[in-house]
């Protein structure tokens, strides 16, 4: 048989579930789709076998559908890994803890990659948000955002982000502005934060958060701020917490921050 006389792999799928479940619906469940698609599906078999599969509505098999399901049968277990090359197969599991920025701008877009070429190694990614008190389970690595020099684990530098004269001189203006409203900021070798969660701010003042260079964190009240100036300090370089207490935003544009930029945290007062 040429290959072109072969029926689509997922309609011999779909024939077999129906016929095992003898209902159409538990087959679509089991097989992650709609009745509508498992009703195409088989339309189409039969359109490529030639002959009825079902007889009636509860899908008793037709005298050529019964012959036809045993060779599928036949054909689908074929096609299963044997025993032996399944168990032969050694699945080595590392698990790495980063912070949500790190994994969306730098992980996930190579992800693919990785898995591709490193097939027996199964990944898992666990969320670390040190400012928020959010520590991952135990991991094999971790990546974290600091100078280094940790005595506990060995460590190495993956990467390097310097933050210009003309860049720190601006973060000094817009922190000194943050002290004027009344907030508080920590910046050091190992954190920065910036909060104003106790100030009711204006766009203006808001707006004026993004132009931050290497910030981690930023809490404020945004009951007075827009969803597009959120979003613009969501999509600060490096940001891995925003913190919104009191917003004025609904579920959509909640996730769309999510989706801009950081892990946020949404406070009710």
């Amino acid at each position: 048989m040429t290959i072109q006389h072969i029926p689509p792999i997922q309609c011999l799928i779909t024939f077999e579930a129906v016929a095992r479940l003898r209902n159409a619906g538990r087959a679509a469940d089991e097989l992650c789709v709609t009745p509508s698609a498992v009703s195409h599906r088989l339309r189409q078999l039969e359109s490529h076998v030639g002959f009825k599969l079902f007889g009636r509505a509860d899908f008793t098999l037709t005298a050529d559908g019964a012959a036809y399901l045993a060779n599928v049968r036949v054909g689908l277990a074929a096609l299963q890994p044997s025993p032996n090359k399944r168990h032969s197969r050694r699945v080595t599991r590392l698990r790495v803890a980063v912070t949500p920025t790190f994994c969306r701008q730098f992980l996930m877009p190579k992800l693919e990659i990785f898995r591709n070429n490193y097939p027996d190694i199964d990944l898992v990614l666990q969320v670390s948000i040190p400012l928020l008190n959010v520590t991952a389970e135990e991991a094999d690595l971790e990546v974290r955002f600091g100078v280094g020099g940790y005595a506990d684990i060995e460590h190495r530098l993956i990467l390097s982000d310097e933050v210009t004269p003309a860049e720190a001189e601006m973060n000094e203006a817009i922190l000194a502005r943050v002290e004027e409203l009344g907030g508080g900021y920590v910046w050091d070798a190992e954190v920065f934060a910036v909060t104003l969660i106790d100030v009711a701010i204006t766009d203006s003042d808001a707006m004026a958060l993004s132009g931050l260079t290497g910030v981690q964190q930023i809490a404020l009240d945004s009951s007075n701020v827009s969803t597009g100036v959120l979003n613009k300090i969501a999509a600060i370089a490096g940001l891995q917490s925003l913190v919104v207490c009191n917003p004025a935003f609904n579920a959509g544009d909640l996730e769309q921050l999510q989706v801009v930029g950081p892990e946020v945290q949404v406070v009710e007062e």
